[in-house]
């Protein structure tokens, strides 16, 4: 730090995107369309995708991302053996991969 300034700060560089603003707005928007995305944790099981979706009879395990960034080869292999069992799965890293998931549930025979 020197004369109070951070070595590397660059107030012109635009910040990063999180995750969590990405987690977010999913859930808002899925919400709006009045189904549910929970926050999914599995102690002891590394690798689990964030989010839950469900929707009118469908479930969809959602592994969030920050825009830009790849899912881990752990996270891949989790969402692998989930799409084995005949699980949906989505990676989502964009607010437009967020509302391809709503369209997804919104437009199709999940509706009741």
């Amino acid at each position: 730090m020197s004369n109070g300034v951070v070595e590397g700060f660059n107030p012109a560089k635009k910040p990063k995107k999180r995750e969590f603003k990405i987690e977010d707005y999913l859930k808002e928007q899925v919400e709006k369309i009045g189904g549910k995305c929970y926050k999914f944790v599995s102690p002891g099981y590394d690798g689990m995708p964030d989010r839950i979706v469900v929707f009118s009879g469908c479930v969809i395990f959602v592994e969030t991302k920050r825009p830009g960034k790849k899912p881990r080869a752990l996270q891949k292999i989790r969402l692998e053996e989930l799409q084995m069992q005949g699980v949906i799965t989505a990676v989502v890293s964009t607010k437009k991969e967020a509302d391809f998931i709503v369209d997804f549930l919104s437009t199709r025979y999940w509706r009741t």
